[in-house]
């Protein structure tokens, strides 16, 4: 069985094969592609492992992997964003997710909406990967958060002026933020 498929496609009941490492993932009885690439079966046990290789240069999203992203969405208990590069290289756009307990490491009593804003950047870790739709990250390292903020009100640069706020180049005025550490700090 080496025949190519898409992310959701229907690959066969749990009944049949041994749900993979790679590429696969169960809804009910039923195993789906999380990826596109070809299947393989490893006819070694019973019944066959199948596994989703994926046939693209495409980055697939690792545990510890340092990531790039913009804030999409803010909401009361996380936020979403678009990962757009690794420390290394940039990518295809995946979406991601970073929960309130996954921003500060030091207390739990802060607003999430004083750590970032729509169109951030952030610097992060990939700290979970879901078969489904999310990959989890952490911005909770003292050199992961905001790496690059434009103001609310002005819409100029920011620049970081402590670990919680940055100011406006222009206007000076003071804005909250979860702000990364620079590496040469």
């Amino acid at each position: 069985m080496s025949q190519k498929v898409i992310p959701g496609q229907f690959l066969g009941y749990i009944f049949d094969y041994t749900m993979g490492e790679i590429g696969v993932f169960q809804k009910d009885d039923k195993l789906y592609s999380s990826l596109t690439g070809k299947v393989t079966l490893d006819n070694r046990i019973t019944p066959p492992k199948i596994n989703v290789i994926s046939d693209s240069n495409n980055y697939q999203p690792h545990i510890k992997d340092e990531i790039y992203a913009k804030i999409t969405k803010v909401l009361k208990t996380y936020a979403f964003c678009e990962i757009f590069a690794t420390k290394d290289k940039v990518i295809l756009p995946l979406q991601g997710i970073i929960k309130h307990e996954n921003i500060k490491n030091d207390y739990k009593d802060f607003d999430i909406f004083d750590c970032f804003v729509p169109g951030d950047i952030i610097f992060g870790e990939i700290i979970a990967v879901d078969q489904s739709k999310y990959i989890y990250v952490s911005v909770s390292g003292v050199n992961q958060g905001v790496v690059f903020a434009k103001s609310k009100l002005s819409n100029n640069l920011m620049m970081p002026i402590s670990w919680e706020q940055m100011e406006c180049l222009d206007t000076h005025i003071r804005e909250k933020r979860k702000v990364a550490k620079p590496d040469y700090m």
